[in-house]
Parts: structure tokens; C-alpha cells; sequence
């Protein structure tokens, strides 16, 4: 038997929602384990991440 989900889709979505509506970082601990929700978080293209070293050699 598997164990139950340390947090439901649903749940996740609500706390993804507020995060980002609030601008905020949410933590959620539960037995041991820590999950956070980070507000618009991306991580950059190469592409990216070439044009700002690109700019900053000028």
C-alpha cells in the first residue's frame, strides 16, 4: 500500500493561486517535509541567459 500524498492537487492548486495573487512565498510543513510555493518562478533560457552576458560585455 502506498502512503497518502503529502498534498492534494487541489490543495496545491489553492496555495499556488494565492501565491502568486499575493506576491508571497507559502510553506507548508507536514510531518517532517517542507514544501514552498514560489510566486512567477521561472528559470531562464539559454537564450536568455546569452543575451544578458551579451549586453554586459558592452
Amino acid at each position: 500500500m502506498t502512503s497518502p500524498a503529502f498534498i492534494k492537487q487541489a490543495d496545491l492548486q489553492r496555495v499556488a493561486n494565492v501565491a502568486k495573487n499575493n506576491h508571497v512565498m507559502i510553506e507548508i510543513i507536514s510531518g517532517g517535509l517542507t514544501f514552498r510555493v514560489y510566486p512567477e518562478f521561472t528559470i531562464p533560457s539559454p537564450e536568455t541567459e546569452r543575451e544578458a552576458v551579451d549586453l554586459s560585455l558592452y
